[in-house]
């Protein structure tokens, strides 16, 4: 296994996916309720935007990408690791994907504390 520092954005969430498989259904469901959430209401978010790392117009093409590939492959994503990674954390959805990730795990109060403990080692 790679160094924690050397981990990219998909070998961190391949791990994940590998350590708690069962969580990963309930994360994807969350994850597309938000996408829907965030583009309901993209004029509220559009003028809270911070001018992160991207253009918010950037980061909603990031919200339909994810919310259609959820859409189209909801159960491989759930069943494979690999699958999960390369879709969901790769390139500019990392970004997206990881920050909807820490807010499942504290908007939402994860249940189990040793996945909260993952996620925040791993991406934040």
């Amino acid at each position: 296994m790679k160094a924690l520092n050397v981990m990219t954005a998909e070998n961190k969430a391949d791990l994940l996916h590998k350590l708690f498989p069962d969580a990963i259904g309930h994360f994807l469901t969350f994850l597309y309720e938000m996408t829907l959430a965030i583009e309901e209401n993209e004029s509220v978010h559009r003028a809270q935007w911070k001018g992160q790392d991207m253009t918010f117009d950037e980061y909603m093409i990031g919200i339909r990408r994810i919310r259609s590939i959820i859409a189209e492959a909801k159960g491989p994503l759930a069943r494979y690791g690999y699958t999960f990674s390369m879709m969901l954390f790769h390139n500019a959805l990392a970004q997206v994907t990881s920050n909807i990730l820490l807010d499942y795990i504290t908007v939402r109060k994860h249940p189990d504390p040793k996945f909260v403990q993952a996620v925040n080692l791993l991406f934040k």
